[in-house]
């Protein structure tokens, strides 16, 4: 009796062994059990969510084919996040998405403040060498001249506002 109970038992190496299977299925349904909590929580959000918001969702994720995006694994996701965040300066993954839309828009907005920007830089240039041309009538050009930037265009407005108002004030004495 003895005898076969001793035949039944593993032997070290098959115990071992068996315990390392053990430890790896224990990994395992630990990994398996965060993802379902995790997929919980995303369904759990989800619910707050209208359902035109979830189409649309539906099918931006279908467009832009975001399904692949299971088959990347959990490290390398982590770390694309981390970069993210250190891009964006921000210490909240929810953060991504808004920061993200901030910056669209503002995007968006860039042409027409370059145009801007462009616009009001030509009127002052313009003015400010019609104004020189006036001056330098009669005067040879040493040379071509330094190309202007947006930077200079603050200095010439501050002249012209002190010009402004002491024309401002020549003409309320005129009238007196």
């Amino acid at each position: 009796n003895l005898l076969l109970e001793l035949q039944s038992r593993p032997t070290v190496k098959q115990y071992k062994a068996s315990e390392r299977r053990i430890d790896e299925l224990e990994r395992k349904l630990y990994a398996a059990v965060e993802a379902a909590q995790e997929s919980a929580d995303v369904r759990a959000l989800k619910k707050h969510m209208g359902t035109k918001a979830l189409i649309d969702e539906d099918r931006a994720n279908h467009r832009l084919r975001l399904e692949r995006l299971d088959a990347i694994p959990r490290e390398i996701s982590k770390e694309i996040l981390k970069q993210t965040c250190r891009e964006l300066d921000i210490s909240d993954v929810t953060l991504i998405a808004p920061c993200i839309r901030k910056m669209s828009k503002a995007m968006l907005l860039l042409p027409r403040l370059e145009r801007f920007i462009n616009d009001v830089c030509g009127f002052v240039f313009k003015h400010t060498e019609e104004a020189k041309g006036k001056q330098a009538r009669g005067k040879k050009k040493g040379g071509a001249a330094p190309r202007k930037t947006m930077e200079d265009v603050m200095p010439i407005l501050r002249t012209w506002e002190s010009q402004l108002s002491g024309y401002g004030a020549s003409q309320e004495f005129r009238t007196i």
